[in-house]
Formats: C-alpha cells, structure tokens, sequence
C-alpha cells in the first residue's frame, strides 16, 4: 500500500547498498596476469628498477655516447685515459643539460665525434678528477652536487668549459660562502690552474689581506710565483719585520726558488720590507751574497729604475742594520770558535750551528762591515746606558732631597703639634679653674668689684641660654649657679669666678 514515492525512496536505498557491496568487490576481479614474451634477464630486471645513471653498466643502460677524459702525468711523458659511458638525452636535454652537447648533437656538420658517438676532452688532473661530481650533477633528479674547497674550482671550471649554467650557479654560491683565509691559498693555487683571472684577484687578495696571521703550512703550499704574487699585491698587510720572517721560512722550504737571483729581491723589496727581523738577517744576508746580481752592488728591485734604488737600502745593508740591533749574539758568534756550537743565546742547538754557519760562510769584507755596525751599536747602546745611568742618578739624588726635605718639614710639624698639645693642655688646665656662682652666694657689696647689676642676678629659676655652658671635662660646678639676664636679648649668662691664684 505504498505511495508512489515512498516505494521510489525504498527502492534507492536498496540501489545503494547493491553499489557499496558491488564497489568492495570491485579489487577482486579476476583481471589476467602479464603474459608478454620478454626474454630479458632477472640482473637487467634489477637495473631498470632504478634511475637512470652513467655508472650503470653501459648495455643496460643502453648508453648511446661515450666521454674520454685525458690528463697528462706529471712528467707529461703519458696520457692517462677514463672512459664515461653517458646519455645523450640527459646531456642535451633539461634544466642541468650541457649547451656544448645540447649544440653538438642537434648539428648536422658531419663530425667525427658524431660518427664515433665518442667525445675526447684533455683536462687537469683537479678537473679529471670532478668530473664524475659533474656528471651526478647533470643525471640527478634534483640536482645533488658534491662540492668542496678541493674540486670547486675544477667543477666552475668545467661548467664554463660544457656550458652547464646551473652548475656554475651552484658553484659560484658555494665558493661565495667558502672563500676565506684559511682556504684562499687553496683557490688561488686550482684558479692559477685554469686561469681563472676573477677568481685569481679575489684569492689573492685574501692571501694578501691575512698573510701575517695565515698558517705557513698554507703559504708554503704555494707555488713560489703565486707566493711572490701575493707578498707583491697592493692588499698585502703584514708589517715589515713579520714580512721577513714568513719570506725566510718559504724560502728554507722552497731552496730552488731562490736561486733565481731576482727573486729574493722581489720578496725582498725596501718599499714592503723596509727592515728585517734580526732573527732572520744572517739568514737572508747568506741568501742575498749566494743570488745577487753580476755586478753585486745593487739590487734589481723588481724593475725599478737605479736612480730609485740608490735612495734605498739594499738588502745587504738591511741585513747588517739588524743584525747590529742583535749585536750580543753577532759579536759571540764572531769569537766563537768555528767547532764550537753557540747554545748560550740561541733557543736550541740546532739554531746556533746553524746561524754560526751563516756567519762563517759570510765573505771577510761583509763580516768586517757586519761586527763594525754590532759594535757602533753596541758604543751606541753603552753610552745610552750611561747616560741613562746618569740621569737615574739625578734622579735618585733628587728623590734623596726631598725626602730629606719631606721629613725635616715633618719634624718641624711634629714640634709644632706638640707645643699646641702643651698649650692646650695649659688653657685646659686653667680653664678648670673658673667655678660657677652657685645660688646660695651672697654678693657682699663692698667686696664685689662688679656693679650692681652684676650682684642682682638670677638663681635657677631660669636655666642658662647662652655661652659658656658647663661642661664637666673644663669646667667643675654645679649646674644651678647665678645667672646673669641680658635684657636686650633677653639671654640667661651663668656667672662663674676664678679660683686661681
């Protein structure tokens, strides 16, 4: 007995159900299973499943390209060869695709890179070795790089070289982020390498700007024309007497650099070293007498003109002017016997052999120039001590005087304070003697020298208002006595008598 549109409701709830129960069977079906005929093997099965990348196995991966990296030994008497099997469609094509590629296989010159699909590139060692880094770059995803302080300059250098802009980017972030003092000999020695003429200036620059407080470890890793590239820079901040000290240590780990006989001198150079550390002159005097010039008599400072370098001195005389600041240790070395080694004023052994050594292989006429200017400093630094002896003395003796002066006027005080003392004591003492009136006191009138008004006064009715008041320590007496009444001021003066003889 439904209505018409009760049944069509009963009716679509039941439709429902029908669906959710057809909906649950739906994953059960029985749908077939993958009946193609493909003969590939169960190891090919396993290398599909995973990205691609070059380092797969170039049949499975079906590599259509292949990349010859050369580099030469570093007698460059061989060519050592790496072989990349790679994709064409990943090199040419995307977001980290190389525009030397890109270009190379969508040319219709006939190459023979294209009918060999061999590509053959010689690089660096640096480079060579980054190469791979390179590569995950250009196969990754999401674009993974491997950089470090080691290969990033070969990774710059090879995005520029295969046109790869996002590498560059990348690269170029990094290094804005990792460029710094500790790391800046390291930029400039891979930047050198490839001529990377920014990269150069900045590296340098760097060097330049922290060289007196960079580790020599670092400085001496340098080859010795970035080194003399850096002591020369226009940034170079380090002061004269740390300047020769850190040149005389790369010049002992560097001993081939310095037989070019202009390369001590531009290290040396008066304008960027205008003294030396006496440490170090004798060390620098030996190098300067083994790598001078022919004519010997002045130093070719780095190009200059010899009207300029006559104004200056040479390193020679900079050495000896040093040496002479040291002159104790300059004069015991010259009357030192040449088997005996100097352990008294060097901090070890070895350095007293071996700056004994450097003195004793000087020429006769240099160490006779050397002891001439250690002992006119040593006169010098004699009649200074005297002559601030003397003055000390002046000074003492002066000091004496016034403490003499200081204490006769102390005893004088002295005396004085004492006779105030006694004094005081003296009015303290007669002070005692003055007795308040007391109340009970009859003023006889022909005994009293005072007038009348001073014989009329007041008992204790009132209470003294005005000086002296009593105390006990001075003044003995009762505190009721006379008291004496200024009208005008209407104040109480108590009256007191001397008892003294």
């Amino acid at each position: 007995n439904f209505s018409t549109k009760t049944r069509f409701f009963a009716f679509s709830i039941l439709d429902k159900r029908h669906m959710v129960m057809f909906s649950d069977q739906m994953n059960s079906f029985d749908l077939g299973v993958y009946d193609y005929d493909d003969d590939t093997n169960e190891k090919s099965s396993s290398v599909i499943s995973k990205n691609l990348t070059w380092r797969l196995d170039p049949e499975d991966s079906l590599s259509d390209w292949k990349i010859v990296v050369e580099t030469e030994t570093e007698n460059n008497d061989e060519i050592n060869q790496t072989t990349y099997h790679v994709h064409k469609n990943m090199l040419g094509v995307g977001p980290r695709r190389s525009a030397y590629f890109s270009r190379l296989f969508r040319t219709t010159q006939q190459l023979t890179e294209l009918e060999s699909s061999t590509s053959v590139v010689r690089l660096e060692c640096s480079a060579a070795a980054a190469f791979p880094d390179m590569l995950d770059f250009v196969y990754s995803p999401v674009g993974n790089l491997d950089v470090s302080t080691e290969n990033a300059v070969a990774l710059r250098h090879l995005s520029l070289y295969f046109g790869i802009r996002s590498l560059f980017s990348r690269v170029n972030a990094f290094i804005q982020g990792d460029l710094n003092a500790s790391t800046s000999t390291t930029y400039l020695t891979e930047a050198t390498i490839y001529h990377d003429d920014k990269l150069i200036n900045v590296a340098c620059m760097l060097c330049a700007h922290y060289f007196a407080n960079s580790s020599m470890v670092q400085l001496e890793a340098l080859p010795p024309c970035l080194f003399r590239k850096v002591v020369k820079s226009s940034h170079l901040h380090c002061g004269s007497e740390v300047l020769s000290t850190r040149v005389s240590e790369y010049c002992r780990a560097h001993p081939e650099a310095v037989e070019d006989n202009g390369y001590l001198e531009s290290l040396t150079n008066p304008k960027k070293m205008p003294h030396v550390h006496p440490k170090e002159a004798l060390y620098l005097l030996s190098l300067w007498i083994q790598n001078r010039s022919c004519d010997g008599d002045n130093d070719n400072h780095d190009g200059e003109d010899q009207s300029e370098s006559t104004h200056t001195p040479s390193l020679q005389q900079r050495c000896i002017t040093a040496s002479s600041k040291d002159w104790k240790n300059t004069l015991a070395r010259s009357f030192s016997s040449d088997s005996t080694p100097l352990h008294h004023h060097d901090t070890s052994s070895t350095d007293g052999v071996t700056r004994k050594n450097e003195y004793i292989n000087l020429p006769p006429h240099v160490k006779i120039e050397l002891l001439e200017s250690a002992l006119y400093t040593a006169s010098q630094d004699i009649d200074s001590a005297l002559s601030a002896n003397a003055s000390l003395n002046v000074v003492i003796q002066s000091q004496r005087e016034n403490i003499r002066s200081v204490k006769a006027e102390r005893e004088t005080s002295v005396k004085e304070l004492i006779k105030a003392q006694n004094k005081l004591k003296m009015f303290q003492s007669e002070m005692k003697k003055f007795k308040r009136v007391p109340k009970e006191h009859r003023f006889d009138a022909s005994d009293c020298v005072y007038s009348s008004t001073y014989g009329y006064g007041y008992n204790s009715r009132h209470a003294p208002s005005a000086m002296p008041r009593i105390d006990k320590n001075i003044l003995e007496g009762d505190k009721d006595g006379y008291l004496f009444c200024d009208t005008k001021e209407a104040k109480y003066w108590p009256i007191y008598y001397y008892s003294g003889s």
